[in-house]
């Protein structure tokens, strides 16, 4: 949708300047002569003679001016595809990173335009999949600890097994996820910030 909607932008806007360039190029070259041929007080032999590079005129204009369209035609083609290709790309790699997946780098033809684009979307990407891997890892680590504390604790005998060390341990891993997790900024994150700092200014006005 997004490529069909900016292909058709563009090729109005084409096809607007294409017939801007021919109205002025057409009154550029036989305005003159129209005025030549309107004027009755120009001899016949010279309205006859502009009548003449009028029609000469026609007959060489219009092919040139219809190659003309078609070069520029090719060339539009040629050089929207190279950048409706990427905006494509970026478009469905937007919908996957809505959807959750961050575990790919978007890739591009050789001429296409818009890489330093790329780069900056997969460098955020990498950061995203490598923060979001820790995350998971430190998650499931911490998963697996809580399992084995509570396995230990079914019985008399096995809470005496629960060491302190497994608690540090996963205090530190609840700590790094915490840490991994602070990384990003949400919404909420932001409005609980700013309700605390109002807190604290309407605390702090209340002392005074």
């Amino acid at each position: 949708m997004v490529a069909k909607y900016y292909q058709t932008r563009m090729l109005l806007f084409v096809l607007s300047y294409m017939i801007i360039v021919i109205m002025f190029m057409a009154i550029f070259v036989f305005a003159p002569n129209f005025i030549q041929m309107a004027d009755p007080s120009v001899p016949f032999n010279v309205q006859a003679a502009a009548a003449e590079k009028i029609l000469y005129g026609h007959a060489a204009l219009w092919p040139s001016l219809l190659a003309l369209v078609i070069l520029i035609g090719i060339h539009y083609f040629q050089v929207f595809h190279r950048f409706i290709g990427p905006m494509y790309r970026f478009s469905h790699s937007f919908n996957a990173i809505a959807a959750g997946d961050v575990s790919f780098q978007i890739q591009l033809r050789e001429k296409d335009y818009l890489k330093n684009e790329r780069d900056e979307i997969n460098h955020m990407l990498s950061i995203l999949s490598e923060q979001i891997g820790g995350a998971q890892k430190e998650t499931a680590m911490a998963m697996m600890l809580v399992q084995q504390m509570a396995q230990a604790g079914g019985d008399l005998n096995g809470r005496k097994a629960i060491s302190s060390d497994r608690l540090i341990e996963l205090r530190e891993r609840l700590g790094q996820l915490s840490e991994t997790l602070g990384y990003f900024k949400t919404e909420d994150e932001t409005k609980l910030t700013g309700d605390v700092e109002e807190d604290e200014q309407q605390t702090a006005d209340g002392n005074t």
